[in-house]
């Protein structure tokens, strides 16, 4: 269930999206009833997405229920586990990340159906109990800080509307102690009785409960402006009336506001023109109620049928200024459209007096894809929550997971002349062991590790590194991205790992491992061994065509061949080929493909080649797997087989 797998990812510029009242279209002559929802998917062996610069996105828990069964929304306890409710099952399961890495690796279950639960939702907690909104009630239950599981039935202290259509009871509890409650209408655009449709307010032992705000289709999202401290909540407008109406919208909300559904829409200015399609008995031009004539105008406008659900102001500290007190929307993406839309997370930034700007941006996209047929997505966005970390949790109803966003902050760590030991986070960090035999990891980001004297294990992990040894023998691994590898004086490992990277072994009897990529390895001074091998049968794209730049047979440099990967080899382990045959000199690629040996060196260029299918066109599985660009006069006496 539980990793930390980071997700590759590409920089996104921030564009402003502004919807004006002015440029909606004008209703259809009939109702719209085309458009469709992208087609959801299996994730994708080499997902990328789209993010602003510096940010990186990883996966905080997977598979957080059963097959079948799909995350929703996220709740925090007062002390920071992670709590989230599913769409099929009554539960709510608690994660920790109980090491820091960045995923959740303890899980269990918070509640379930033997305590009550229906449909549960939203959550909030106080210092004395724990909040749930069922699909038709608010129960509360007993709470002690530290508890990682709800006993018993809990008190229920308010009835909520059973709903046909929207189901969802979100909960947020204001600064001066008041309980807010969601309930989204029942339908599409039948005119409904009060509770449905509106924001609830009322005590927190659910007495005193009144409309605080009405006319809301179906309101999900609810948080307080942490500077205005005026709710916000995200909402769901009507469909059939084509691609761009209605927007759905996040607004702040005050006491008595009307927002127009069913009658109007977005101002008193634009009336629904079906309404009488489902009230029938419905008269517009004497039934109308006189509050339909103070609709408000939402602050921001969204796409139509985007779907905002999760909603969350950050109040976190380690994502860039720009960011502070502005707040994030899950999209989840709705049907009503010809084009799918959603499936991302934008943000809405705010100014410093607490107002909305009136636009919003896209920060995190990948997961949709409009060019495919038909559309598809690999995610449907749903609840945010702002960690105590200050990183960005969301939850993907449709794959059974919870990512995380974090801007990672850069770290310099300086050891000691003793055996040091440590690890830094996903920023650009710089990391220096000093003296002793130390173990460093960078991790995330572009690291810079510098060893300095002892036997180190220096690991580059994620990010584009530079892994220097320094005086002694030292083990440096790339891991993924583009690494520059230095080994210095010593008796150095070098392992590249995925991509381009570039090792330089310095002094000493140095093993170079590129590993995946077209890497650049120099061997140095001494006796270097260049080794090709990917523990299983070759592959180009595992292999790579590396470049060794300083090949000498003087020196006694040797080129070692796993027979794990080279399959075609029979020679014996060992130095050289014991079937002679096995290994010839060309002047030319093209002979090398019809040779009948199995290794095959171009002595014009230096290119060597893996050739399984002997002297048949072509390599076969084979191909380049390396060049050395000074074009020594190889023998067979230069290659080691390892079996």
């Amino acid at each position: 269930m539980l990793t930390n797998g980071l997700i590759e990812t590409e920089p996104l510029e921030l564009e402003d999206i502004f919807i004006s009242l002015e440029s909606l279209p004008l209703p259809p002559s009939s109702r719209d009833f085309n458009g469709n929802a992208a087609d959801l998917i299996s994730i994708p062996d080499n997902p990328v997405l789209q993010v602003p610069d510096g940010f990186t996105v990883n996966v905080f828990a997977d598979n957080v229920f059963p097959e079948s069964e799909e995350p929703r929304w996220l709740g925090l306890t007062p002390t920071g586990d992670v709590l989230v409710t599913s769409l099929n099952v009554n539960q709510i399961v608690l994660l920790r990340d109980t090491d820091g890495d960045g995923a959740a690796d303890f899980s269990q279950v918070f509640a379930d159906e033997e305590n009550g639960l229906n449909d549960p939702f939203g959550m909030v907690f106080t210092e004395d109990f724990f909040y749930v909104g069922n699909i038709d009630s608010i129960v509360r239950y007993p709470y002690n800080i530290g508890d990682t599981q709800i006993n018993g039935t809990g008190e229920q202290i308010a009835d909520l509307p059973l709903s046909n259509q929207h189901f969802t009871r979100n909960l947020a509890i204001s600064p001066d102690n008041q309980l807010f409650v969601s309930i989204g209408s029942s339908s599409n655009l039948r005119i409904e009785e009060l509770p449905g449709a509106s924001v609830q307010v009322m005590n927190l032992d659910g007495s005193n409960q009144q409309t605080f705000a009405f006319g809301l289709r179906n309101p999900v999202g609810l948080d307080f402006n942490p500077i205005t401290n005026q709710l916000f909540t995200t909402v769901n407008e009507r469909d059939w009336l084509g691609d761009d109406l209605v927007p759905d919208y996040l607004t702040g909300l005050e006491q008595d506001e009307f927002y127009g559904w069913p009658y109007v829409y977005l101002s008193p200015d634009f009336p629904d023109p079906f309404i009488t399609i489902e009230n029938p008995d419905f008269v517009p031009e004497t039934q109308t109620p006189d509050f339909v004539a103070e609709t408000q105008t939402p602050d921001v406008l969204f796409q139509a049928h985007s779907v905002p659900l999760g909603l969350q102001f950050y109040d976190g500290e380690t994502f860039p200024e720009e960011y502070q007190n502005g707040a994030f929307v899950a999209f989840k993406g709705g049907f009503n459209r010809q084009e799918p839309t959603g499936s991302k997370i934008v943000f809405v930034p705010f100014d410093e007096n607490g107002n909305a700007t009136g636009v919003y941006q896209d920060f995190l996209t990948g997961f949709l894809d409009v060019s495919a047929e038909p559309e598809t997505t690999w995610a449907n966005p749903v609840g945010l929550q702002v960690l105590p970390d200050g990183s960005l949790l969301f939850t993907d109803q449709g794959n059974n997971r919870i990512y995380r966003i974090q801007f990672p902050e850069n770290e310099t760590i300086e050891g000691t002349n003793d055996n040091d030991n440590f690890q830094s986070g996903e920023g650009d960090d710089q990391l220096f062991g000093r003296r002793g035999s130390d173990r460093l990891t960078g991790n995330g980001g572009d690291d810079t590790l510098i060893g300095g004297v002892g036997r180190d294990t220096l690991n580059g992990g994620r990010g584009d590194d530079t892994v220097n040894g320094g005086p002694g023998s030292d083990r440096l691994f790339g891991k993924s991205g583009n690494d520059l590898l230095i080994g210095r004086p010593g008796n150095d490992i070098l392992l590249g790992g995925d991509g381009n990277d570039t090792l330089e072994g310095g002094i000493g009897r140095d093993r170079l491992n590129g590993g995946a990529g077209n890497d650049q390895l120099t061997g140095g001074g001494s006796i270097d061994r260049f080794i090709f091998n990917t523990n299983d049968e070759f592959q180009t794209e595992d292999v790579g065509i590396d470049t060794i730049t300083d090949f000498s047979q003087t020196q006694g440099d040797i080129i070692l061949l796993d027979l794990t990967t080279f399959t075609a080899i029979n020679s014996d382990s060992g130095t050289g080929f014991s079937i002679a045959g096995e290994f010839a000199t060309v002047t030319d690629d093209q002979l090398a493909e019809t040779s009948e040996a199995v290794i095959v060196y171009n002595s014009e260029n230096g290119n060597l080649f893996y050739n399984p299918n002997g002297n048949e066109d072509g390599f076969g599985s084979g191909g380049q797997f390396a060049t050395l660009t000074n074009t020594p006069e190889l023998e067979a006496e230069d290659f080691f087989l390892r079996s």
